[in-house]
């Protein structure tokens, strides 16, 4: 029972999934292939049992064959000497066809006749040349599923890290002084080569949100520890460990009514650990530092903010560095600013929609660590665009049909030769039917229609009009 549960593990497992996955793509080619191998069984097995059979024994009830010559005991010749052939049937000499055609050749069984000798020469080259095509296919799959899977992966990180970005763009849309509380701590290696920005090694990243209001004016303190996370864009590797950092938030009284957050930041990195090992250097212990990101200011007018990156000094050797180094920032954030954010990100949400139901059709059969909230608004998404797209195909169709009616209807009018305007309301009616006592005795047919209808009266005397026109112009 626990190997079938080892078994069961390797659903777990992601070479398991794609090896899976290509067996069930290629079962068309792995038919071939049984095929092929049946085949050559069958006709080797056949051909090489009548050739190397040998002579039946009534004696042993088997077939001998002649294996080697011994020399007599007179020691003046040779005699032969035969031994019982491993091709006794034609069942028995499937196995050597078997592992004949799979180039295997266990050497313990072998033909001894120039006859018998060719015809193993003819089944290798047989399946050098027939086997070899159906597992060709079998490599392509596995390559494409292999590419598929990665494909879908990224695919996967991509919805996921759109799905932050717009969730971050929303809020940052509700409230953009969001954006002042977040602090983001990156982890890099020190090579030691110039141009510091492209040559030194990323190791991970984290972000956190401080407690910072702008409405108290309570100073505010806590340590914090932040997990680094991969981030594939700037390095494709694993991620571990993680910063542990402490923080002190001093505020300003505002001087000016378009002041929004005024105050003093200071940013304590301690220490790191478990960080993850960087190779060209003995041991693969990084030299670590530390960049920390703040947005101390305001975005500009055209809504766009500019952090502010501060770094530690470089901890060489150590397994888990310690820098206990303060960074500080002033902050200063503007109405006018986050207004201008807040219009930059109601435009950002709209692209970055698309984003995601451009990459949710490549992962609908992939499930999405994600949670439900987020999960059911990217699975509303497709639905939505094609309950739009449908309504903005039949819009232009209504709006001719409403065209060609009003046209009908404009026509008919016309030709009736009646006057709508002089109908009255309603509300005219009932105000008539109230001071005439309820009665409809008192309503005058000549001077009343209800609106939209047209007096059987006129419509008689027109129809007697165009007969007569028409009798005398005949």
């Amino acid at each position: 029972m626990r190997v079938v549960r080892a078994f069961r593990l390797g659903r777990k497992f992601e070479a398991v999934i794609i090896i899976g996955a290509a067996m069930k793509k290629s079962l068309r080619a792995l038919w071939v292939l049984v095929l092929n191998i049946s085949l050559g069984m069958l006709i080797f097995g056949a051909i090489i049992f009548f050739l190397e059979q040998g002579d039946y024994d009534p004696e042993t009830k088997s077939f001998t064959r002649l294996e080697t010559w011994q020399l007599n005991p007179a020691g003046d010749g040779y005699d032969p000497v035969h031994r019982k052939s491993p091709f006794g049937s034609i069942p028995a000499s499937f196995w050597w066809a078997l592992v004949t055609q799979t180039t295997v050749g266990y050497g313990d069984v072998v033909p001894r006749t120039v006859a018998g000798k060719i015809t193993a020469g003819i089944c290798m080259v047989w399946s050098l040349c027939v086997l070899a095509l159906p597992v060709g296919v079998i490599g392509h799959n596995f390559q494409a599923v292999w590419l598929e899977y990665d494909a879908q992966k990224k695919n996967e990180f991509s919805v996921q890290e759109n799905a932050r970005k717009m969730a971050k763009m929303t809020i940052g849309n509700i409230d953009p002084i969001s954006n002042s509380r977040m602090v983001k701590v990156e982890v890099y290696h020190r090579s030691g080569f110039c141009r510091q920005e492209v040559n030194d090694v990323f190791i991970g990243q984290g972000e956190v949100e401080l407690g910072l209001d702008p409405v108290s004016l309570t100073s505010a303190s806590s340590p914090i520890v932040v997990p680094l996370t991969e981030n594939r864009a700037k390095f494709n590797r694993r991620v571990s460990g993680d910063v542990s950092i402490t923080y002190k938030w001093t505020p300003s009284p505002t001087t000016e009514p378009d002041i929004m957050l005024q105050g003093k930041l200071v940013v304590t990195v301690v220490s790191a650990k478990q960080l993850a090992t960087v190779d060209w250097k003995p041991g693969g212990v990084p030299d670590a530092y530390v960049v920390v990101s703040v947005y101390p200011n305001s975005p500009d007018i055209a809504g766009i903010l500019t952090p502010k990156k501060l770094q530690t000094s470089v901890a060489f050797d150590e397994t888990r560095p310690f820098w206990n180094e303060s960074l500080f920032f002033d902050f200063l954030w503007h109405k006018e600013g986050v207004q201008a954010k807040r219009d930059l990100e109601r435009k950002a949400i709209a692209s970055t929609s698309f984003d995601i139901l451009t990459m949710t059709n490549f992962v609908k059969d992939e499930k999405v660590n994600m949670d439900p909230a987020t999960g059911q608004l990217l699975a509303s998404i497709p639905r939505i665009q094609k309950e739009v797209s449908a309504l903005q195909l039949l819009l232009p169709q209504l709006k001719h049909e409403a065209k060609s009616i009003r046209e009908v209807m404009s026509s008919i009018i016309a030709e009736l030769g009646l006057d709508l305007k002089a109908s009255v309301t309603a509300e005219k009616f009932k105000h008539f039917e109230h001071h005439s006592g309820g009665g409809s005795e008192h309503l005058n047919h000549d001077c009343f229609a209800m609106p939209g209808v047209v007096p059987e009266e006129k419509i008689v005397e027109r129809g007697r009009s165009l007969r007569r026109a028409s009798t005398s112009a005949v």
